[in-house]
């Protein structure tokens, strides 16, 4: 007995030592702090996905939210400057599942490109819309912190106050009179990764929000992906401010997928373009672009050439946003655009617009797509071509519920509109390319890819 006890503190101690070094089941797998040049790759669904809607259903409704994106974007960006704080657009069509706190509480998120504070419903909530999870509690995490009112962050806001401690109070409205209202705070957010792991960003800002009301419901907050300092990129160490997304057809079942952070080399293969992202004082947060020109089969259209131009007053210009469903061009883009194809597709036109408000379609009763690309031509010698899978979709007629296939494209504005045309290049168009935004040089790359494997 006495000659197997050293031979059984041995084996005591390994057993100690290996508990030691193999961390537990529920922790991450990464602990990123700001500092950390890594990336985390996120899959992405989309917001109605699962919920038993017909392909149609879920136009219809993507349409609708893309509509009323439209306006409030529309609302904001035709309007000249005036000085005052200016309201964001509110939603998105893409959701991830984020777990807060130490323990993690599971949150679903809408990501969104438009806007920049990052928040979630929290207790005790004062106001709150339904959500799929339960409310955010901060008194059962231990890395809960309150942002003081003194706090660079705090002044960011466009609406801040400071309560009795000396708190950053957040206010934060959309432009559909969406608003939340809180504490500023910062949190651990932790990630599930595809293969079923997950990382951390640690001291991420993030709103608490107890007074919210809004076009939320169903999920549980917001991801602001954003140029401004609140955003969850900006938050990024200097060097690792980018972010990237691949989104897969509408309508498929397949997992898209984001990276917060930079993504591998290998996702953006020798024939990507870039752009640069124009600055726009008067709405910083959103990614400006250039268009140059359109071609239709390699034939440019003819239209002013003032119809992309940002103006000095910040109406104008095309924002690229992965939460709008259509994109919205200028009329006078518009109507040469469509008389070229109404040539390309020799279907029957319809005289009336889909069932989801779609204003040029065609019966449709099967088969190929007409042979239609479409080629942007962006500053910076970037051209990014359309195959027709992303220039058309099937839609049903308003009456008898007929199948049609309808142009993506949309009037941003009417033709003789006193309003500065400003243009959306919609998620549709960016079906199956992948797209890195890179806030440390103000560029945005593509590259055509198959985003169901990306």
């Amino acid at each position: 007995m006495v000659s197997s006890l050293p031979s059984f503190i041995l084996l005591l101690i390994t057993i100690l030592h290996l508990a030691i070094e193999i961390p537990s089941s529920s922790a991450s797998d990464n602990i990123l702090s700001h500092d950390s040049k890594t990336n985390i790759r996120v899959p992405v669904h989309h917001r109605d996905a699962g919920k038993g809607y017909t392909k149609y259903e879920l136009l219809y409704r993507a349409v609708q939210r893309g509509k009323h994106r439209l306006k409030r974007f529309t609302s904001l960006a035709t309007t000249p400057f005036t000085g005052v704080s200016p309201s964001y657009s509110a939603g998105g069509e893409n959701v991830c599942n984020i777990s807060m706190g130490t323990p993690g509480q599971n949150k679903v998120w809408i990501v969104d490109t438009g806007s920049d504070l990052c928040w979630t419903q929290c207790k005790p909530c004062t106001n709150c819309f339904t959500q799929v999870t339960a409310l955010y509690d901060p008194s059962k995490s231990s890395t809960y912190r309150n942002v003081k009112f003194s706090d660079q962050f705090c002044k960011d806001l466009p609406s801040s106050s400071s309560d009795s401690n000396n708190n950053c109070i957040y206010s934060y409205g959309y432009g559909d009179q969406s608003t939340t209202q809180g504490n500023l705070s910062t949190e651990t957010l932790t990630f599930m990764k595809t293969l079923g792991n997950s990382a951390s960003l640690v001291d991420m800002v993030i709103g608490c929000g107890t007074n919210n009301q809004g076009t939320f419901s169903g999920t549980d907050g917001l991801i602001g992906l954003g140029q401004g300092p609140l955003s969850l990129v900006s938050q990024l160490q200097q060097g690792n401010k980018k972010m990237a997304y691949c989104i897969v057809t509408f309508s498929s079942s397949d997992v898209s997928h984001i990276y917060i952070g930079s993504p591998p080399l290998n996702k953006f293969p020798n024939n990507s373009q870039s752009t640069p992202i124009q600055k726009n004082d008067a709405y910083p947060t959103y990614y400006y672009v250039l268009i140059q020109g359109i071609s239709v089969n390699g034939e440019p259209l003819s239209y002013p050439q003032s119809s992309f131009m940002l103006n000095k007053d910040g109406s104008g210009g095309t924002i690229i946003d992965s939460g709008t469903t259509l994109t919205y061009l200028p009329a006078l883009v518009i109507a040469p655009m469509k008389a070229k194809i109404y040539l390309l597709v020799k279907l029957i036109p319809s005289l009336l617009p889909s069932a989801s408000g779609l204003s040029t379609c065609w019966y449709y009763t099967g088969g190929p797509y007409p042979n239609v690309t479409m080629t942007y031509h962006f500053a910076g010698g970037a051209n990014m071509t359309i195959p027709n899978s992303n220039i058309f979709i099937q839609d049903l007629s308003l009456f008898f519920r007929l199948p049609l296939l309808c142009l993506v494209t949309e009037p941003s504005t009417s033709v003789g509109s006193s309003l500065t045309s400003l243009s959306i290049f919609g998620n549709i168009h960016q079906q199956n390319y992948a797209f890195k935004y890179d806030l440390d040089n103000k560029m945005i790359t593509f590259a055509p890819q198959k985003c169901s494997v990306w």
